[in-house]
């Protein structure tokens, strides 16, 4: 994926890596999502076609797959959030307890 998406500019900081690296992780969720999404959308238009559905049922799905799915989708937006776009930029490991971080480039100084 990161030779697809190869049009990312010169890194001109020290945590650019890493943000290059969290955008590849979303750009593959994307693609999950889409793959899904396409799938889904195939199997709707095949499962409630008017031949095989001359009537309307109103009463509305009662599986436990889509919102599974949907809670599933939202754990791995969370854990991306909170345990790789959440850390400080540029930490490289920790010591006694605290973060020890790489010099960054700061614009302006």
């Amino acid at each position: 994926m990161q030779t697809f998406l190869s049009m990312f500019p010169v890194q001109a900081s020290t945590h650019a890596a890493e943000v290059d690296h969290m955008t590849i992780l979303v750009h593959w969720l994307m693609l999950v999502l889409f793959i899904g999404w396409g799938f889904f959308f195939l199997f709707v238009l095949f499962r409630f076609r008017k031949g095989a559905n001359p009537r309307a049922s109103y009463t509305g799905a009662h599986g436990k797959f889509a919102k599974s799915t949907e809670v599933g989708v939202a754990v791995i937006e969370i854990g991306l959030l909170v345990f790789y776009a959440g850390r400080e930029p540029g930490c490289c490991r920790e010591s006694r307890g605290r973060a020890v971080c790489l010099e960054r480039a700061v614009p302006g100084t």
